[in-house]
């Protein structure tokens, strides 16, 4: 069994919003109206919850267009998905946005890519940061990853929720961090420097993802090419981009808007997905 939808969907959303007075829409939410009244508190219009139980490709907990979200000609929607999912020891929390245009007002188009607004997690009682993260490290002549300050730097390091870098042993450097999906994946940028402005003392260095915890940071001497660590007192930081192992997204299924969720690992998952939808915004041009 992949996923199962073990309660709803529920929606509250109604396509009135659209074109209605900002003073109605405030007076229908103090009359109780649910679709206006969720919209001014902040609260989601569409709610289900689902089920995963191994790491099959992810699959429909929600189809919007079947729930009566409509997507008119012409018009932009900002849309805003929330999954939180939980297991026996771990849970995440990640939130997305998506701009959907109604193109033609039959066959909607998801605009761009999905930016992830934030992703965070408990793992086994520890929390944790996905998304662009960060580990950096200070090092003593030995290679040894240090949290305080070195050499000439006053500037302690500090890293993103969960991630860290060890010590430089046989010119490599493992960055670990938290159970991360394997899409997605990536190194943004890596920043190695010795404390003072010596030549003979700059260090290269390269960072290549390993698994789904951990990179390996590979570093050389450049003045006399070789696998080296720092001569003395040096830094180093990785930037880089996990997602944590639940997905969630929104996804075109012929000319249907549908939430798909998964998960990408073997195990019982409960999901609760809420969906926020945007008002409908005129994005026509006109002909030059």
């Amino acid at each position: 069994m992949a996923l199962t939808v073990t309660s709803g969907p529920t929606s509250y959303w109604s396509a009135l919003r659209d074109n209605t007075d900002p003073r109605i829409k405030l007076k229908l939410a103090l009359e109780g109206n649910s679709a206006f009244s969720r919209q001014a508190t902040g609260q989601s219009d569409l709610i289900a919850t689902a089920n995963t139980t191994d790491n099959t490709a992810a699959s429909q907990v929600l189809d919007l267009t079947d729930l009566g979200v409509t997507f008119p000609a012409s018009k932009m929607r900002k849309m805003r998905v929330r999954s939180k999912a939980r297991s026996d020891n771990d849970v995440w929390i990640q939130e997305w946005e998506q701009h959907i245009w109604g193109n033609d007002g039959t066959t909607p188009v998801l605009v761009g890519t999905a930016k992830l607004l934030n992703a965070i997690g408990i793992i086994a009682g520890t929390p944790v940061q996905y998304g662009n993260c960060h580990a950096a490290a200070n090092f003593d002549s030995s290679d040894t990853a240090v949290t305080t300050t070195v050499g000439t730097s006053d500037v302690a390091t500090s890293s993103t929720a969960g991630s860290s870098l060890g010590n430089i042993a046989t010119n490599t450097a493992t960055l670990t961090h938290p159970v991360a999906r394997a899409g997605g994946k990536r190194v943004l940028g890596v920043n190695a420097s010795s404390d003072v402005a010596t030549v003979t003392e700059i260090l290269s260095a390269t960072c290549y993802p390993i698994n789904s915890t951990t990179m390996s940071v590979y570093t050389g001497d450049t003045a006399t090419p070789s696998a080296d660590g720092f001569d003395d007192d040096g830094r180093l930081e990785v930037d880089f981009y996990i997602l944590p192992p639940p997905s969630v997204a929104f996804v075109m299924n012929s000319n249907n808007v549908e939430v798909h969720a998964g998960h990408d690992a073997t195990d019982v998952l409960d999901h609760l997905i809420e969906v926020w939808v945007g008002d409908a915004e005129d994005v026509t041009v006109s002909a030059v």
